[in-house]
């Protein structure tokens, strides 16, 4: 069976609040290894060429074609089916460029994190149900086994395609600067990690990260297909809250949760030590990168909070993005309209 090596014992899903780790355990290790563990004669350069596998051409030609593919898909995609599609359900015309880009994420993400989480849970489970042996048996110039690999080519790929579609492709908004960095920050992760051999960290943060993008990308669907031929259809509003619940619930669990508590928690020289890896490569700069990622992901969970907030207020009457620019107006002219009619 998919998932007959997975065995998960109350311990192992971490069901007993350990942040207080981060702060007492992690920071000061962190502190301790940037100040007495000593380093290469020639700097980060002499890291890289001591600790770093070189990337092959062979290895590099799959994420780089799938990139290609990937964006020919959505184009593809994009042009013959959702867009078409949303014109001949007479979406509302601020709608019609909108179901396409959401649906196409929507897809992937699914394709993305289903592979992420196959390989994970059913080859690797130790990986989930252990993450404190994360380090065992490693050593500079490991094999990859190709199983992982190929997660590594999707997102890769994926990434690389996210970068190009979201600076010239998707909808302007609020935080497409901040989506941006996102997409290379993981791009950087994911080479990185790949070529120090911290896959069994990659693999993780895939999983734990790409799973509620899905419900989000589902729920903007929901929220796009409400008005049709200019009538409001409330089934897809019952959906799109329903999958909104899913989404806060799943962003709690997997990034603000497991996240930092199963990977952060366990990618420090002290973790490294215990599984009799006495120096631990890059641990500072690749811990800020985990860092920087965790602070992302508190980033979007705030606009998830302002959603609620404005939704249990009145402000906004049914859920929509908030970081739309079109969505950000229409919230301004109704503060500014009740704003009116209190001073009259």
């Amino acid at each position: 069976m998919l998932f007959d090596n997975l065995t998960i014992t109350m311990d192992s899903l971490v069901l007993y609040p350990e942040y207080h780790r981060l702060v007492t355990v992690v920071v000061p290790d962190l502190w301790h290894y940037y100040q007495h563990e000593p380093s290469h004669p020639d700097g980060f350069v002499g890291d890289v060429r001591t600790y770093c596998v070189p990337i092959s051409w062979e290895e590099l030609k799959l994420p780089f074609s799938l990139a290609i593919i990937w964006t020919l898909m959505r184009v593809l995609m994009t042009t013959k089916v959702f867009k078409p599609l949303a014109v001949w359900g007479k979406l509302r015309e601020d709608n019609i460029n909108k179901l396409p880009e959401s649906a196409w994420r929507c897809m992937c993400h699914c394709v993305t994190w289903s592979f992420a989480a196959y390989v994970l849970l059913s080859r690797y489970p130790d990986f989930f149900t252990k993450p404190h042996t994360m380090f065992k048996d490693w050593a500079p110039g490991n094999a990859v086994p190709y199983d992982i690999y190929l997660v590594y080519a999707i997102q890769g790929g994926y990434y690389l395609h996210r970068i190009v579609d979201t600076l010239f492709h998707d909808i302007w908004r609020t935080d497409t600067i901040v989506m941006s960095l996102h997409h290379v920050l993981s791009l950087t992760l994911i080479a990185f990690s790949y070529a120090t051999r911290y896959h069994k960290i990659g693999i993780l943060v895939s999983f734990f990260h790409d799973f509620d993008d899905i419900f989000l990308e589902f729920s903007k669907v929901c929220v796009y297909l409400k008005f049709r031929n200019g009538k409001k259809h409330n089934i897809f509003q019952m959906l799109a809250n329903i999958f909104f619940t899913f989404l806060t619930f799943s962003w709690c669990v997997m990034r603000l949760y497991w996240y930092p508590l199963k990977v952060l928690k366990n990618t420090i020289p002290l973790v490294a030590k215990q599984n009799e890896v006495h120096h631990m490569p890059f641990g500072i700069i690749f811990n800020i990168m985990l860092w920087i990622l965790l602070a992302m992901d508190i980033y979007w969970f705030m606009h998830i909070l302002v959603v609620l907030k404005k939704v249990a207020t009145g402000q906004m009457k049914e859920l929509d993005d908030i970081r739309d620019l079109d969505v950000t107006k229409e919230i301004a002219k109704a503060n500014a309209a009740k704003k009116e009619q209190k001073t009259e």
